[in-house]
């Protein structure tokens, strides 16, 4: 393998699905009782399929007491959206049913999919949830039975992979696909995110998961008994491989994605394909995430505005300040949610001139100190720039807002003097 230009992945035979029916009681005869379900609330001609994999000897169904196996990592379905009332319906569950499926690591994930909707047959039987454990996803019945898909074409790639982030203590981000384990693949993840990346990178990597599967099925194709894959170090993603991923229009750039292999080192270790900028070009993870999406999504660059001051601008400007001690015990308490966004806008100046630029908070661990995310880049400073991480002292803050879905919850007071929103003003 050539280290300068491609990374080399054995791909496996099979890979190994796990999904998991809570229950208090047990089913006198289990494997009937999941056939029943199946004819049930599968339609032909899925249902004798799934019956076919079911009795499969490559798969397995058993029933264990939830006291007696080995503690499982369900903290990680917080990242997936599972409430702490979600997880208990997994753990005050007296068994659990598990059925382990053998897959052939394709896509469509067909083997996978066989499995899922077997444990959403059995779920919908004994009026539970079932855990998708490649997913990390608690599901409901409902939601897998009224979507069965009986023809491939009507499966979207962006339906089947996860992309879950979660959040450390310092406000950075993590982000990594759930999904391509199915298809033999690494995961992808990104380190390091800035916030206000979080939608356009979850659609790029999801875009990249599909360009990457697309090429390994031309392989495949011209292979069939493939057992290395190379993948390059750079792959170009463009609005059409995010449109054929999610079926629907996406903007019409593209880019240039650098990728790292973090091999798995122990037995229990996943190896990833880590989105990386190169060090050719000096940038910060959060520089390089703004280059990616901007290549995409073709965002307008707004420059700062420059106002004349004015006594209303002074007071707005008081009234922000004023309320920095409280906005930062508000922050450190955990009484800002998670979803909403505190940016601030700072001035910065060339001895002559002053603009004013917006920072997304990431911590704030001294008063007179915030880690921040840059949202602009400076005219007059050429080390800030969109994305990249810095401290901003606080006493060059002059304004700061709550934000929620792009509005403006609490806060933007120099805003309201200059009459108008900071997207149209760049304020």
């Amino acid at each position: 393998m050539s280290k300068a230009s491609k990374i080399c992945i054995v791909l496996p035979e099979y890979i190994e699905s796990g999904f998991v029916v809570p229950v208090q009681t047990l089913p006198d005869e289990l494997k009937l009782f999941v056939i029943e379900a199946i004819k049930e609330f599968i339609p032909e001609p899925l249902q004798v399929q799934a019956i076919e994999y079911l009795e499969s000897s490559r798969n397995n169904l058993i029933a264990p007491l939830y006291s007696e196996m080995a503690q499982l990592p369900l903290g990680a379905l917080d990242s997936t959206g599972s409430t702490e009332e979600d997880i208990s319906k997994l753990t005050n569950a007296v068994y659990w049913i598990i059925f382990q499926g053998s897959c052939v690591p394709v896509w469509p994930p067909t083997d996978y999919l066989l499995g899922r909707t077997i444990c959403a047959a059995l779920a919908a039987k004994l009026d539970t949830w079932f855990l998708d454990g490649p997913r990390l996803e608690l599901l409901s019945s409902d939601v897998v039975l009224k979507d069965l898909r009986t023809e491939e074409t009507h499966l979207r790639f962006s339906d089947w992979l996860r992309v879950t982030c979660s959040v450390d203590e310092y406000g950075s981000i993590w982000m990594t696909t759930k999904g391509m384990y199915l298809v033999g693949l690494p995961e992808i993840q990104a380190f390091k995110l800035p916030k206000q990346f979080i939608n356009q990178m979850g659609s790029v990597m999801t875009g990249l998961a599909w360009k990457l599967v697309k090429l390994l099925q031309e392989h495949r194709q011209s292979s069939p008994d493939l057992v290395n894959f190379d993948i390059p170090l750079n792959v170009r993603v463009a609005g059409s491989d995010i449109e054929e991923a999610y079926q629907k229009n996406t903007p019409a750039g593209s880019t240039i994605v650098h990728l790292r292999f973090d091999e798995q080192l122990e037995e229990h270790d996943t190896a990833f394909l880590t989105i990386v900028p190169p060090a050719f070009l000096k940038l910060s993870d959060g520089e390089y995430y703004y280059q990616v999406c901007s290549q995409i999504y073709k965002p307008v660059e707004k420059g700062a505005v420059v106002k004349e001051w004015s006594s209303a601008m002074t007071n707005a400007v008081n009234t922000a300040r004023a309320g920095l001690n409280e906005l930062r015990s508000r922050y450190l308490e955990g009484e800002v949610p998670s979803e909403f966004d505190l940016i601030v806008k700072y001035r910065v100046t060339n001895g002559v001139d002053t603009e004013y630029l917006w920072a997304y908070v990431t911590g704030w661990p001294q008063a007179e100190l915030l880690n921040v995310n840059y949202g602009n880049d400076s005219r007059y400073d050429p080390d800030i720039r969109v994305g990249k991480p810095a401290t901003l002292p606080s006493e060059s803050i002059v304004d700061w807002v709550l934000m929620c879905d792009a509005e403006i919850i609490l806060g933007g007071w120099t805003n309201q003097v200059l009459g108008k929103d900071s997207d149209d003003d760049g304020q």
